[in-house]
């Protein structure tokens, strides 16, 4: 449009300097006379720049759009793949921090499971071959079947506890094995609590099996120590 703007401008001056020069001013013309004269010339190029000028700002306007267009779009882009990023990032976090709160869980019941089999063979004389049944089922998902056993020879109705452990080296077993699972107990609350910030599994342990046989061995301890 420039270019044509500039050809047709290039051809009504050469058409006004071409009458001009074989026409020329009447005489006795006045200056107001040659004024409008040329205003004739100039309006013509005037409007025709107007025009261009209107046009060329329009699709200056048109690219701008366009070009803020493709930056919103690329923002997005940029912004979905952040959130993405953000989101592997989280759920690869929050795969790690289970994993390892699993692990601290399956580190902490074996221990205590263990635990849990020498206080029950020893207070309720458990045979060997019972304790071996016992963990096989142990090993094949009966998590709980030691704790279970426990329960059973801890309680107060039983008649395993204390007159039944008979030497007092037995006592004394009892005693200390008494004291190593109220402190790993203790240490695996403490952990769990550190780990799960949903303090689920945290309340479920604090509140279950594990935790009877805590308050049984409490009253237990005492007694197991006395001559």
């Amino acid at each position: 449009m420039t270019i044509a703007g500039l050809v047709v401008t290039t051809a009504w001056l050469a058409m006004g300097s071409w009458l001009l020069w074989h026409v020329g001013f009447p005489d006795g013309l006045r200056l107001n006379d040659i004024g409008d004269f040329l205003s004739g010339v100039v309006a013509p190029l005037a409007f025709i720049w107007l025009v261009i000028g209107y046009f060329q700002q329009g699709a200056e306007l048109s690219l701008n759009s366009r070009s803020l267009a493709l930056q919103v779009k690329e923002m997005q882009e940029s912004v979905r793949q952040q959130s993405e990023q953000a989101a592997a990032l989280v759920s690869s976090e929050a795969h790690s921090r289970r994993d390892v709160l699993m692990r601290v869980i399956a580190f902490y019941t074996d221990l205590l499971a263990s635990y849990a089999c020498d206080l029950w063979r020893l207070a309720g004389g458990i045979e060997e071959e019972r304790i071996a049944q016992a963990w096989d089922r142990y090993s094949k998902g009966d998590r709980d079947i030691f704790f279970f056993g426990l329960i059973d020879a801890l309680r107060p109705s039983s008649p395993a506890l204390p007159e039944a452990v008979g030497t007092e080296e037995d006592r004394e077993e009892l005693a200390h094995l008494s004291e190593e699972y109220l402190r790993i107990y203790d240490a695996f609350i403490a952990e769990l609590g550190r780990l799960d910030e949903a303090h689920v599994l945290h309340d479920i342990y604090l509140a279950g099996d594990m935790k009877i046989v805590k308050d049984l061995l409490g009253t237990v301890q005492a007694a197991a120590r006395k001559p």
